[in-house]
Formats: structure tokens, C-alpha cells, sequence
């Protein structure tokens, strides 16, 4: 075989591994589509969570006006009250803002 045979049978190798790349990575700019489309819609349920967990903090400062107690108090005896539903760390409505802000951010 002569050069000239070699240098075909390499640029057919290297026609065949592009091919292959090509397919590749259009299977994975489909499937990142794919997350980035799902990551959206979790992100558009994750703020009305926010805005819903927000919106009962209100709730739960009318109420603890209504009763006369300080909100912080009235907070610690409804976690209490029902610590099967409060079993870890709370946010706070700064926090929540901050939440709301950063995904509106991205």
C-alpha cells in the first residue's frame, strides 16, 4: 500500500469518528434541552411553594396579633403544637425573600 492508501484510510476513520461525535452530541444538547425544560417547570413550582409558605407566615403574624402574643412565641408553640409537620428548620420570611429573589434572578 502507498501513502496515498493510507492517507484515505485515515481520513475515512476520521469522517467516521466525527460522524459519530456529531450524533453524540446531538443526543446530549437534546437530553441538556430536555433538563433544562423540567428544570424550569421545578423552579416555577418551588416559588409558588415559596410565595404559598410566605403567604401563611402572614397568616400566622394576623393571628398572633389577634391573640395578643408576640409572633415569635405564637411560632415556637405552633411548632410545638404540631412538631410532627415542623421536623427541621423553618424559614424565615427574609430567607424566603431571598429564595424568591434568587430564583427570579436566574
Amino acid at each position: 500500500m502507498n501513502s496515498t492508501e493510507y492517507i484515505a484510510i485515515g481520513s475515512l476513520i476520521i469522517a467516521l469518528v466525527s460522524l459519530i461525535t456529531g450524533f453524540v452530541l446531538q443526543y446530549d444538547k437534546k437530553k441538556i434541552r430536555e433538563l433544562e425544560r423540567v428544570n424550569k417547570k421545578y423552579k416555577n413550582r418551588l416559588k409558588k411553594s415559596l410565595r404559598a409558605i410566605k403567604g401563611y407566615q402572614s397568616i400566622e403574624k394576623d393571628k398572633a396579633n389577634e391573640l395578643g402574643q408576640n409572633i415569635a412565641n405564637y411560632r415556637r408553640n405552633i411548632r410545638k403544637k404540631y412538631s410532627e409537620y415542623f421536623n427541621s428548620d423553618f424559614l424565615t420570611p427574609g430567607n424566603i425573600d431571598e429564595l424568591i429573589q434568587d430564583l427570579d434572578n436566574d
